[in-house]
Protein backbone atom coordinates (compact mmCIF):
# COMPACT_ATOMS: atom_id res chain seq x y z
CA UNK A 1 0.00 0.00 0.00
CA UNK A 2 1.60 3.32 -0.69
CA UNK A 3 2.56 6.44 2.16
CA UNK A 4 -0.13 8.53 2.37
CA UNK A 5 -0.42 12.05 4.19
CA UNK A 6 -3.47 12.54 6.33
CA UNK A 7 -4.84 15.84 6.00
CA UNK A 8 -7.26 17.90 8.73
CA UNK A 9 -8.70 21.20 8.77
CA UNK A 10 -10.04 22.09 12.22
CA UNK A 11 -11.17 25.27 13.86
CA UNK A 12 -11.71 25.38 17.38
CA UNK A 13 -12.78 21.75 18.20
CA UNK A 14 -9.22 20.59 19.41
CA UNK A 15 -11.18 18.08 22.37
CA UNK A 16 -13.11 16.98 19.84
CA UNK A 17 -10.22 16.21 17.10
CA UNK A 18 -8.37 14.61 19.93
CA UNK A 19 -11.30 12.57 20.96
CA UNK A 20 -12.64 11.34 17.56
CA UNK A 21 -10.59 11.70 14.55
CA UNK A 22 -7.02 11.30 16.01
CA UNK A 23 -8.51 8.03 18.37
CA UNK A 24 -10.09 6.68 15.22
CA UNK A 25 -6.68 7.15 13.26
CA UNK A 26 -4.41 5.81 15.74
CA UNK A 27 -6.94 2.92 15.95
CA UNK A 28 -6.62 2.15 12.90
CA UNK A 29 -2.79 2.30 13.38
CA UNK A 30 -2.00 5.52 10.90
CA UNK A 31 1.02 7.00 11.89
CA UNK A 32 1.20 10.39 13.74
CA UNK A 33 3.96 11.19 11.52
CA UNK A 34 1.77 11.63 8.81
CA UNK A 35 -0.35 13.48 10.02
CA UNK A 36 -0.81 17.06 9.68
CA UNK A 37 -3.57 19.31 11.36
CA UNK A 38 -4.22 22.66 9.60
CA UNK A 39 -5.67 25.58 11.71
CA UNK A 40 -5.87 29.15 10.67
CA UNK A 41 -3.67 31.41 13.11
CA UNK A 42 -1.30 31.38 16.15
CA UNK A 43 -3.67 31.70 18.80
CA UNK A 44 -5.71 28.50 17.66
CA UNK A 45 -1.96 26.55 16.83
CA UNK A 46 -1.48 27.38 20.52
CA UNK A 47 -4.33 26.21 21.89
CA UNK A 48 -4.44 22.89 19.83
CA UNK A 49 -0.78 22.28 21.16
CA UNK A 50 -2.30 22.81 24.73
CA UNK A 51 -4.45 19.81 24.17
CA UNK A 52 -2.54 17.64 21.41
CA UNK A 53 1.23 18.25 22.92
CA UNK A 54 3.66 18.01 20.20
CA UNK A 55 2.98 14.89 18.72
CA UNK A 56 1.25 15.89 15.27
CA UNK A 57 2.19 18.25 12.74
CA UNK A 58 0.21 21.88 13.13
CA UNK A 59 0.10 24.02 10.63
CA UNK A 60 -1.03 27.37 10.26
CA UNK A 61 -2.87 28.67 7.12
CA UNK A 62 -3.53 32.22 7.90
CA UNK A 63 -6.98 32.13 6.36
CA UNK A 64 -10.53 32.08 7.44
CA UNK A 65 -13.24 29.91 6.79
CA UNK A 66 -12.94 25.65 5.72
CA UNK A 67 -12.69 26.15 2.21
CA UNK A 68 -10.00 28.67 2.41
CA UNK A 69 -8.18 25.74 4.39
CA UNK A 70 -9.12 23.35 2.09
CA UNK A 71 -7.40 25.37 -0.55
CA UNK A 72 -4.58 26.09 1.52
CA UNK A 73 -3.96 22.04 2.13
CA UNK A 74 -4.58 21.67 -1.77
CA UNK A 75 -1.32 23.64 -2.78
CA UNK A 76 0.45 22.85 0.65
CA UNK A 77 1.43 19.00 -0.64
CA UNK A 78 3.48 18.62 -3.38
CA UNK A 79 2.34 17.86 -6.69
CA UNK A 80 1.57 13.32 -6.86
CA UNK A 81 1.48 13.97 -2.88
CA UNK A 82 -1.16 11.24 -1.79
CA UNK A 83 -3.11 13.22 0.49
CA UNK A 84 -6.14 12.02 2.32
CA UNK A 85 -8.48 14.92 3.85
CA UNK A 86 -10.67 14.24 6.71
CA UNK A 87 -12.88 15.87 9.10
CA UNK A 88 -11.97 16.90 12.28
CA UNK A 89 -15.27 14.79 13.97
CA UNK A 90 -14.54 11.34 12.14
CA UNK A 91 -15.51 8.48 14.74
CA UNK A 92 -15.10 5.87 12.39
CA UNK A 93 -13.78 4.32 9.49
CA UNK A 94 -15.08 0.90 7.90
CA UNK A 95 -14.16 -0.55 4.34
CA UNK A 96 -16.36 -0.74 1.80
CA UNK A 97 -16.65 -1.62 -1.52
CA UNK A 98 -17.03 0.40 -5.13
CA UNK A 99 -20.44 -0.02 -4.47
CA UNK A 100 -20.56 2.40 -1.80
CA UNK A 101 -21.96 -0.73 0.88
CA UNK A 102 -19.52 -0.76 3.52
CA UNK A 103 -18.51 -4.17 4.65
Amino acid sequence: MPEFKVAIPSYDRAEGLKRKTLKTLDENKIKKSSITIFVDNKEQKRIYEEVLGDEYKLVVSNTKGIANIRNFITNYYPNGELVMCLDDDVSGIYEGEPSGRTM
